[in-house]
Protein backbone atom coordinates (compact mmCIF):
# COMPACT_ATOMS: atom_id res chain seq x y z
CA UNK A 1 0.00 0.00 0.00
CA UNK A 2 1.06 3.76 -0.99
CA UNK A 3 0.45 6.52 1.39
CA UNK A 4 0.35 10.21 1.35
CA UNK A 5 0.52 12.52 4.14
CA UNK A 6 -2.53 15.29 5.02
CA UNK A 7 0.42 17.89 4.82
CA UNK A 8 1.09 16.61 1.33
CA UNK A 9 -2.57 16.40 0.47
CA UNK A 10 -2.89 20.04 1.83
CA UNK A 11 -0.31 21.34 -0.52
CA UNK A 12 -1.53 20.01 -3.26
CA UNK A 13 -5.58 21.37 -2.63
CA UNK A 14 -4.34 24.19 -1.41
CA UNK A 15 -6.55 23.34 2.22
CA UNK A 16 -8.12 20.74 3.57
CA UNK A 17 -12.13 20.70 4.85
CA UNK A 18 -12.05 22.50 8.65
CA UNK A 19 -13.95 19.59 10.34
CA UNK A 20 -11.55 17.03 12.08
CA UNK A 21 -14.32 14.52 12.29
CA UNK A 22 -13.70 14.15 8.04
CA UNK A 23 -10.36 13.63 8.32
CA UNK A 24 -10.79 11.05 11.24
CA UNK A 25 -12.94 9.33 9.62
CA UNK A 26 -10.80 9.02 6.33
CA UNK A 27 -7.79 7.60 8.31
CA UNK A 28 -9.24 5.84 10.99
CA UNK A 29 -12.97 5.70 11.94
CA UNK A 30 -13.28 4.13 8.33
CA UNK A 31 -12.20 0.80 9.49
CA UNK A 32 -15.06 1.36 12.71
CA UNK A 33 -18.06 0.56 10.02
CA UNK A 34 -18.46 -2.61 7.91
CA UNK A 35 -17.40 -2.61 4.00
CA UNK A 36 -14.56 -3.11 1.53
CA UNK A 37 -13.37 0.20 0.27
CA UNK A 38 -9.93 0.86 -0.27
CA UNK A 39 -8.83 3.56 1.53
CA UNK A 40 -7.23 5.51 -1.63
CA UNK A 41 -10.51 6.37 -2.61
CA UNK A 42 -10.42 9.04 0.11
CA UNK A 43 -7.88 11.41 -1.14
CA UNK A 44 -9.35 11.28 -4.58
CA UNK A 45 -12.72 12.14 -3.03
CA UNK A 46 -11.01 14.94 -1.11
CA UNK A 47 -9.44 15.94 -4.57
CA UNK A 48 -12.70 16.02 -6.31
CA UNK A 49 -14.22 17.95 -3.42
CA UNK A 50 -11.57 20.65 -3.67
CA UNK A 51 -12.05 20.69 -7.65
CA UNK A 52 -15.79 21.42 -7.24
CA UNK A 53 -15.95 23.50 -4.65
CA UNK A 54 -12.85 25.74 -6.64
CA UNK A 55 -15.53 26.04 -8.99
CA UNK A 56 -18.09 26.42 -7.16
CA UNK A 57 -20.15 23.50 -8.07
CA UNK A 58 -22.79 22.63 -5.46
CA UNK A 59 -25.08 19.66 -4.81
CA UNK A 60 -25.69 16.97 -2.97
CA UNK A 61 -24.50 13.12 -2.11
CA UNK A 62 -26.25 9.98 -3.45
CA UNK A 63 -25.62 6.54 -2.88
CA UNK A 64 -26.93 3.01 -4.09
CA UNK A 65 -26.33 0.29 -2.21
CA UNK A 66 -25.37 1.47 1.53
CA UNK A 67 -24.83 -1.74 3.02
CA UNK A 68 -23.68 0.10 6.46
CA UNK A 69 -22.65 3.38 5.08
CA UNK A 70 -18.76 3.12 4.97
CA UNK A 71 -18.43 5.32 1.55
CA UNK A 72 -21.50 7.52 1.98
CA UNK A 73 -20.26 8.72 5.00
CA UNK A 74 -16.69 10.44 3.56
CA UNK A 75 -19.42 11.97 0.92
CA UNK A 76 -22.01 13.02 3.27
CA UNK A 77 -19.30 14.89 5.78
CA UNK A 78 -18.24 17.20 2.43
CA UNK A 79 -21.58 18.27 1.37
CA UNK A 80 -23.10 21.20 2.92
CA UNK A 81 -26.28 21.00 5.29
CA UNK A 82 -28.23 22.21 3.07
CA UNK A 83 -27.71 19.54 0.41
CA UNK A 84 -29.57 16.60 -0.56
CA UNK A 85 -28.54 13.68 1.32
CA UNK A 86 -29.76 10.07 0.33
CA UNK A 87 -29.41 6.43 0.63
CA UNK A 88 -31.17 3.98 -1.79
CA UNK A 89 -30.91 -0.07 -0.49
CA UNK A 90 -32.83 -3.01 -0.79
CA UNK A 91 -32.22 -3.53 3.05
CA UNK A 92 -34.14 -5.93 4.51
CA UNK A 93 -35.78 -7.25 1.26
CA UNK A 94 -33.03 -9.24 0.80
CA UNK A 95 -35.42 -10.86 -2.16
CA UNK A 96 -34.68 -8.44 -4.76
CA UNK A 97 -31.15 -8.40 -4.16
CA UNK A 98 -30.53 -11.17 -6.45
CA UNK A 99 -26.34 -11.40 -6.87
CA UNK A 100 -26.05 -11.42 -3.01
CA UNK A 101 -23.67 -8.12 -3.63
CA UNK A 102 -23.70 -6.99 0.03
CA UNK A 103 -26.32 -7.12 2.99
CA UNK A 104 -27.68 -3.44 3.77
CA UNK A 105 -28.29 -3.41 6.88
CA UNK A 106 -30.55 0.30 7.78
CA UNK A 107 -30.06 -0.03 11.80
CA UNK A 108 -26.44 -0.24 11.86
CA UNK A 109 -26.19 2.21 9.05
CA UNK A 110 -27.88 4.69 11.25
CA UNK A 111 -25.98 3.89 14.01
CA UNK A 112 -22.88 4.55 11.96
CA UNK A 113 -24.51 7.97 11.04
CA UNK A 114 -24.44 8.61 14.90
CA UNK A 115 -21.67 8.04 15.38
CA UNK A 116 -19.28 9.11 12.30
CA UNK A 117 -21.41 11.81 10.12
CA UNK A 118 -21.05 15.64 10.81
CA UNK A 119 -24.85 14.88 9.66
CA UNK A 120 -27.72 13.50 11.44
CA UNK A 121 -29.80 10.51 10.44
CA UNK A 122 -33.16 13.40 10.25
CA UNK A 123 -30.67 15.23 7.82
CA UNK A 124 -30.71 11.82 5.05
CA UNK A 125 -33.75 10.62 3.11
CA UNK A 126 -33.00 6.75 3.37
CA UNK A 127 -35.38 5.37 1.08
CA UNK A 128 -35.50 1.28 1.21
CA UNK A 129 -36.44 0.21 -2.75
CA UNK A 130 -34.70 -1.76 -5.72
CA UNK A 131 -32.67 0.94 -8.06
CA UNK A 132 -34.94 -0.21 -10.83
CA UNK A 133 -37.96 0.93 -8.87
CA UNK A 134 -36.02 4.39 -7.77
CA UNK A 135 -38.42 6.99 -9.66
CA UNK A 136 -37.01 10.74 -9.90
CA UNK A 137 -38.70 13.86 -8.49
CA UNK A 138 -39.62 16.46 -5.87
CA UNK A 139 -42.57 13.87 -4.18
CA UNK A 140 -39.28 10.89 -4.01
CA UNK A 141 -36.73 13.41 -2.85
CA UNK A 142 -34.47 12.52 -5.49
CA UNK A 143 -34.45 15.49 -7.91
CA UNK A 144 -32.81 15.33 -11.15
CA UNK A 145 -29.28 17.52 -10.63
CA UNK A 146 -28.98 17.61 -7.60
CA UNK A 147 -25.86 15.47 -6.84
CA UNK A 148 -22.45 16.38 -6.81
CA UNK A 149 -21.37 13.06 -5.78
CA UNK A 150 -23.29 9.99 -6.68
CA UNK A 151 -21.99 6.28 -5.42
CA UNK A 152 -23.31 3.24 -7.66
CA UNK A 153 -22.73 -0.06 -5.17
CA UNK A 154 -25.97 -1.80 -5.64
CA UNK A 155 -26.92 -4.82 -7.77
CA UNK A 156 -24.15 -5.82 -9.51
CA UNK A 157 -26.32 -7.33 -12.19
CA UNK A 158 -25.55 -5.71 -15.83
CA UNK A 159 -29.27 -4.65 -15.89
CA UNK A 160 -28.36 -3.01 -12.45
CA UNK A 161 -25.36 -1.08 -13.58
CA UNK A 162 -26.69 0.07 -16.58
CA UNK A 163 -30.15 1.06 -14.92
CA UNK A 164 -27.83 3.04 -12.32
CA UNK A 165 -25.69 4.79 -14.57
CA UNK A 166 -28.63 5.78 -16.80
CA UNK A 167 -30.32 7.03 -13.60
CA UNK A 168 -27.13 9.01 -12.42
CA UNK A 169 -27.04 10.73 -15.65
CA UNK A 170 -30.37 12.72 -14.65
CA UNK A 171 -29.25 13.05 -10.75
CA UNK A 172 -25.55 14.29 -11.18
CA UNK A 173 -25.22 18.06 -10.97
CA UNK A 174 -23.58 20.13 -13.00
CA UNK A 175 -19.59 19.25 -12.36
CA UNK A 176 -20.50 16.27 -10.10
CA UNK A 177 -18.79 12.65 -10.00
CA UNK A 178 -20.24 9.64 -10.68
CA UNK A 179 -18.53 6.93 -8.54
CA UNK A 180 -18.81 3.26 -10.16
CA UNK A 181 -18.06 0.39 -7.70
CA UNK A 182 -15.91 -3.04 -8.60
CA UNK A 183 -15.45 -2.52 -12.49
CA UNK A 184 -13.07 -4.32 -12.57
CA UNK A 185 -13.49 -7.05 -9.70
CA UNK A 186 -13.64 -10.34 -11.41
CA UNK A 187 -16.46 -11.83 -9.21
CA UNK A 188 -18.67 -9.00 -10.26
CA UNK A 189 -18.78 -9.23 -14.40
CA UNK A 190 -21.65 -7.94 -15.13
CA UNK A 191 -20.84 -4.49 -13.65
CA UNK A 192 -18.09 -4.24 -16.88
CA UNK A 193 -20.81 -5.26 -19.03
CA UNK A 194 -23.71 -2.94 -17.57
CA UNK A 195 -20.86 -0.48 -18.47
CA UNK A 196 -20.12 -1.50 -21.98
CA UNK A 197 -23.70 -1.74 -22.71
CA UNK A 198 -24.34 2.27 -21.43
CA UNK A 199 -21.24 3.21 -23.27
CA UNK A 200 -22.63 1.80 -26.46
CA UNK A 201 -26.43 3.73 -25.83
CA UNK A 202 -25.29 6.95 -24.09
CA UNK A 203 -22.22 7.55 -25.62
CA UNK A 204 -20.54 11.11 -24.28
CA UNK A 205 -22.95 11.81 -21.89
CA UNK A 206 -21.19 10.30 -18.15
CA UNK A 207 -17.92 9.43 -19.21
CA UNK A 208 -14.95 7.84 -17.08
CA UNK A 209 -11.45 9.50 -16.47
CA UNK A 210 -10.41 7.93 -13.39
CA UNK A 211 -9.95 4.18 -12.80
CA UNK A 212 -8.58 3.78 -9.18
CA UNK A 213 -9.33 2.02 -5.49
CA UNK A 214 -11.76 -0.11 -7.22
CA UNK A 215 -13.88 2.30 -9.03
CA UNK A 216 -14.16 4.06 -12.03
CA UNK A 217 -14.90 7.94 -11.87
CA UNK A 218 -17.14 9.54 -14.56
CA UNK A 219 -18.68 13.06 -15.06
CA UNK A 220 -20.22 14.55 -17.88
CA UNK A 221 -18.00 14.90 -20.87
CA UNK A 222 -18.47 18.91 -20.54
CA UNK A 223 -15.88 18.49 -17.80
CA UNK A 224 -14.06 15.46 -18.58
CA UNK A 225 -10.71 17.65 -19.80
CA UNK A 226 -10.91 19.31 -16.09
CA UNK A 227 -10.79 16.35 -14.69
CA UNK A 228 -8.54 13.93 -16.51
CA UNK A 229 -5.46 16.69 -16.19
CA UNK A 230 -5.65 16.59 -12.34
CA UNK A 231 -5.15 13.13 -11.84
CA UNK A 232 -3.13 13.17 -15.03
CA UNK A 233 -0.68 15.26 -14.59
CA UNK A 234 -0.97 16.00 -10.72
CA UNK A 235 -2.80 13.46 -8.25
CA UNK A 236 -0.12 11.33 -7.33
CA UNK A 237 -1.02 7.62 -8.56
CA UNK A 238 1.39 5.01 -8.44
CA UNK A 239 1.83 3.00 -11.59
CA UNK A 240 -0.02 5.47 -13.34
CA UNK A 241 -1.13 5.35 -16.92
CA UNK A 242 -2.96 7.15 -19.47
CA UNK A 243 -4.64 6.01 -22.76
CA UNK A 244 -8.21 6.19 -24.64
CA UNK A 245 -10.44 3.47 -23.64
CA UNK A 246 -14.42 3.45 -24.91
CA UNK A 247 -13.37 6.36 -26.96
CA UNK A 248 -12.16 8.67 -24.19
CA UNK A 249 -8.70 9.42 -22.40
CA UNK A 250 -9.12 7.94 -18.60
CA UNK A 251 -5.90 7.85 -16.19
CA UNK A 252 -5.25 4.62 -14.00
CA UNK A 253 -3.04 3.89 -11.15
CA UNK A 254 -2.50 2.92 -7.40
CA UNK A 255 -4.40 5.69 -5.23
CA UNK A 256 -2.49 6.44 -1.87
CA UNK A 257 -4.11 5.58 1.15
CA UNK A 258 -4.12 9.20 3.35
CA UNK A 259 -2.19 9.21 6.80
CA UNK A 260 -0.87 12.06 9.15
CA UNK A 261 2.77 11.29 9.18
CA UNK A 262 5.34 9.56 8.16
CA UNK A 263 4.85 5.50 8.39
Amino acid sequence: MVFIQLEQMEKLLGQLPAQARTIDYMIEDYKQVEGWIEPGIFPVVLALDAIQNKLNFTGGALEIGIHQGQFFISLANLCDASSDLVAVDVFDDQQKNIDNSGKGDEAAFRRNIEAYCNKTNAEIRTIKSDSLDLRIGTREGVESGNFRFISIDGGHSATHTYNDLMLSEQLVADGGVVFLDDILHHHWMGVMEGFMRYRLFSPGVLVPFLVTANKMVLCKATHHGRYLEFFAKHFPLGDKKSYRWTGDFITVGVAPALIRGAE
